[in-house]
This record gives C-alpha cells, sequence and structure tokens, in this order.
C-alpha cells in the first residue's frame, strides 16, 4: 500500500469511527459519508435501513435528500442561464402569476431567498385539490417583506423558482435536473421519489398528514403535497453521488467560471441581514454547520448536509435519518458540527 492509499484507508476509518459514534447514541438508524480531498475519496457507511430493518445501509443506498434538493435546483437553473434557456435576471411576476407587489421579482431573488416569500406553507393539510390547483394556491401566497430588502429562507421560494423553470422550458423539473446536470456529471443514484424502498432509508412516520411509515416517498410535507417533484426537496441520493455535485462546484468540469461565482460567492449585502452568505442554492460560512472562512454548504431536515472548504479543495457529504421515526427524538446540530470539524482537520492536512 502506498502513502495516497494509506491516507485514503486512514481518513475511512475515521469516517466509520464517527457514524458509529451517531448510530451507538440513537441519533440514528442508518448513515453514510463521503469526504473529497487531493489525494482522493474516502466512503464509509453505518447501521440500518430502519431501526425495524436490519438491511445494513450501503454504498448505494438512497437517502431523502430533504433541502440539499435546493442545491440540485439552483445548480440546474444556473447551468439552463449558462445556456441560454433561462434568464436569471428576467421578472417572473407574469409567469407565476403573482400580484402587483411582486412585479419585480426575479429568478435570482428567488434562488438568493431574497424573493419576499414566506419561508413555508401548511397548505398540504388542505386535501381536497387536485396538484395544478394546489400550486397555483400555494403561488397566491402574500409577500411578507419588498422584493429584495431581506434575506428569509423560503421552501415556497424554490418551489416557484422550479415551476418558473418548468414553464419557460416547456419541460419537467425532473427532466430538467437529470439532462442538464445528472446526465453531464454521471450521477445514476439521484432521482425524485418515489424509489424502491428496498434501497431507501427510512425517514418519519406521519399520521398529522394521513401517512404511515414514509420510505421511498419525499419526507417533506409541502413537496409531498406537491406531487415530490419540486424545487425545494424530493431528491434521493446516495452519499457519492451527492459529493460528485460538490465535487463540480470546486473545479471546471460543468460550471463555467461565472456560473462558479454565481454557486459558490455570497451575492448578498449586509442591509439583507443574513445569518450566513448566500450563493444561488449554496450557504457560505454557516455558523450553525460550524463552517468556517470561505466554507460552503447546505443543511437538509432529514439529518443530511454537505460542505466544501475550496481553498484545500475538499468536500464532504453526511446523510443521515435523523427524522426516523420522529423528527423531536434527536438534535442532530452537534454531531453536525463534529462532522465539520473532522472535516476542517482533515482539509489542514492537505
Amino acid at each position: 500500500m502506498d502513502s495516497r492509499d494509506a491516507i485514503i484507508v486512514g481518513l475511512a476509518s475515521v469516517l466509520e469511527n464517527l457514524l458509529q459514534d451517531g448510530r451507538e447514541r440513537g441519533l440514528y438508524s442508518g448513515a453514510a459519508a463521503a469526504v473529497s480531498t487531493p489525494q482522493g475519496r474516502a466512503f464509509a457507511t453505518m447501521g440500518s435501513l430502519a431501526f425495524d430493518d436490519p438491511t445494513p445501509v450501503e454504498s448505494d443506498s438512497l437517502f431523502d435528500l430533504a433541502s440539499l434538493t435546493k442545491t440540485f435546483t439552483a445548480a440546474t437553473l444556473v447551468r439552463l442561464a449558462e445556456l441560454g434557456l433561462l434568464n436569471l435576471d428576467a421578472r417572473v411576476q407574469e409567469i407565476l402569476g403573482l400580484g402587483e407587489d411582486a412585479q419585480d421579482m426575479t429568478l435570482s431573488h428567488l434562488l438568493l431567498h431574497t424573493s419576499g416569500m414566506p419561508a413555508e406553507s401548511r397548505i398540504w393539510r388542505e386535501r381536497a385539490t387536485l396538484v395544478p390547483d394546489r400550486v397555483q394556491r400555494l403561488l397566491s401566497v402574500q409577500l411578507e417583506s419588498p422584493v429584495g430588502a431581506v434575506h428569509r429562507y423560503s421552501c415556497i421560494g424554490y418551489i416557484a423558482a422550479g415551476i418558473v423553470a418548468e414553464r419557460v422550458t416547456g419541460e419537467s423539473l425532473q427532466v430538467l435536473i437529470r439532462r442538464h446536470l445528472l446526465e453531464p456529471l454521471g450521477l445514476d443514484s439521484v432521482t425524485f421519489g418515489p424509489v424502491d424502498p428496498a434501497r431507501a432509508v427510512a425517514t418519519e412516520e406521519q399520521p398529522w398528514a394521513h401517512r404511515g411509515p414514509v420510505r421511498g416517498e419525499v419526507h417533506d410535507e409541502l413537496s409531498w403535497y406537491l406531487g415530490g417533484r419540486v424545487g425545494n426537496a424530493g431528491l434521493f441520493a446516495t452519499a457519492p453521488d451527492v459529493l460528485e455535485l460538490v465535487e463540480s462546484l470546486l473545479d471546471t468540469r460543468m460550471f463555467s467560471q461565472e456560473s462558479r461565482r454565481l454557486l459558490t460567492t455570497n451575492l448578498l449585502t449586509p442591509r439583507q441581514h443574513a445569518p450566513y452568505g448566500q450563493a444561488m442554492g449554496v450557504r457560505i460560512e454557516d455558523r450553525e454547520l460550524s463552517l468556517g472562512s470561505g466554507a460552503l454548504g447546505h443543511p437538509g431536515f432529514t439529518g443530511t448536509m454537505w460542505l466544501a472548504l475550496p481553498d484545500s479543495r475538499v468536500a464532504a457529504v453526511l446523510l443521515t435519518n435523523r427524522v426516523h421515526p420522529e423528527r423531536h427524538r434527536v438534535d442532530l446540530g452537534p454531531f453536525r458540527r463534529r462532522f465539520s470539524s473532522v472535516v476542517a482537520a482533515i482539509a489542514e492536512q492537505q
């Protein structure tokens, strides 16, 4: 074994020990982690697909990515703009059928969480209408602040961004993401649900939404209500494939220099009062994830996250099912920060 192989084996052991500790603490039934360094990639898995299913998590197990979906949505829309198929600065009021208070809203506002739209919606509690009517009901929401005035993390904004892309191009978001992002990067596992439950890591029981144990279908109630294939949540993937996307933000294989700037640079002003820097779909120096100077990343509600340290060219992914069997059982925050610290230590050795 040469020195490079020894380094990767050592990294894999570090990841496995960390994931084992999280499993012993009962933070999740199963987890997968992946780290990429200039020396190579290391992977680790731990636990089982559910607490009542001993099937072990493997490298090809599918996790509900939750809000990591927003990263894929933003990357796809930026790529469409690069190809001349979308204009990030075009107004979207008429496309979405919004009110007069949204006349200055653009795709950039939606992707930067500065559209003024509310953070979320509870319309998923209404079960009578068909999906197209549900979409328009969602878009009829009143803005909570003037367009561009403040940063407010918004699931509704990302659903709206995906709808804009669909209506402008005439293709579904599912097709757009696959054709313009997943296929060029060779990401075979990434897909909107439903997926095969035998490969899927379980999430939550949701009796309040008239759902039993959720496995292989999107966990997010709003995404599920809208059909499960929208811009805020709904993608499933393996850890290695998420890592591939994160790596593409650090190199030249996929995006132009201008597109990488939009996806990895803080585009907000201090007057917009954001708790972290915000690029299109990507957080910068988010202290909730212990992301230090210049670090990129994004969390997901189901217990997922990714981060990247551009200066050292280190990227990392952590996928868990911390919401299994219910969301209030554990706080994954301290463990996420431990993972970030481990990745930061790896980066310092590069």
